[in-house]
């Protein structure tokens, strides 16, 4: 006999690029609906067939982290109802640009000292990434005026 009983899909399949990782990985929202699963699971595959991840139907969306860019700037990611072969769904999406560039980040400024004419004086805190190793330093603005240019290499405290 044939069995004409409800056939898995997944449909609605789409992926939210969250950002990228200081290694340059990148983070995906994932979300898609499911019909007739018949288990409470599934896998998520990359584009050379690497299991990616496993996950419960009733864990969507789930957020999968660390995937590798490609030259090319699409991703590709394959969900399967685990077990089910048959039943599976491809997207591509645009990756992020995770390159590697330049940022300054955590930025935290602090009174320090006041001087005899009443000005005041303060340290800046910050971390950084990605400086070119011919970079200049970076240039402190600010009550519309120009403090000048700071290597990244002087000694904070």
């Amino acid at each position: 006999p044939v069995d004409c009983g409800a056939l898995c899909g997944i449909h609605s399949l789409r992926v939210d690029p969250l950002g990228c990782n200081a290694n340059g990985t990148y983070n995906v929202l994932l979300d898609f609906e499911a019909d007739n699963p018949g288990n409470d699971f599934f896998d998520v595959y990359g584009r050379n067939g690497e299991l990616v991840g496993f996950y419960r139907l009733d864990e969507r969306p789930v957020r999968i982290e660390g995937l590798d860019p490609v030259s090319s700037g699409t991703g590709y990611l394959r969900v399967c109802i685990n077990d089910n072969p048959n039943c599976c769904e491809d997207i591509e999406f645009f990756e992020p640009d995770c390159t590697d560039a330049c940022r300054i980040y955590d930025v935290r400024v602090e009174p320090d000292s006041c001087d005899a004419d009443g000005n005041y004086f303060v340290r800046l805190y910050f971390n950084f990434d990605n400086v070119a190793s011919n970079s200049n330093g970076f240039r402190v603005f600010g009550n519309g005026q120009d403090y000048g240019t700071y290597s990244y290499t002087m000694p904070f405290p």
